[in-house]
């Protein structure tokens, strides 16, 4: 066997024992962590936002609840806006009426408000 053959299968294992290690740690750099609960989440408290105190959801932790259905996504716009676009499955309870329909609401369960 020639040099630029063993050279060529050489490079050839090379790249399938690459391309298998970036398949094998792909998982590892897309996979969204699901939070146990609120409290499992950083708190980032800034002096720019309004309520500091409130526990800030990052998208991906938002989709991760929605998916294994561990959160309630309660939209807090007016019926007509949520009409407009709303959150696959999310409950319309409009800031003006939401401390009445608060107790529709599972106490348990995590509830994620949004307005935009």
């Amino acid at each position: 066997m020639s040099n630029n053959s063993r050279t060529l299968i050489f490079i050839g294992f090379s790249g399938l024992i690459i391309i298998g290690l970036v398949l094998i740690a792909l998982p590892t750099f897309t996979s969204v962590q699901t939070p146990s609960s609120p409290s499992s989440l950083p708190l980032t408290a800034t002096r720019d936002v309004p309520y500091p105190d409130v526990i800030r959801v990052t998208v991906d932790n938002a989709r991760a609840t929605q998916a294994s259905q561990q959160a309630v996504f309660v939209d807090v716009r007016t019926k007509e806006q949520y009409d407009q676009s709303h959150i696959p499955g999310a409950l319309s309870m409009p800031l003006s009426t939401f401390e009445e329909q608060l107790s529709e609401l599972n106490p348990d369960q995590w509830i994620i408000t949004y307005c935009s």
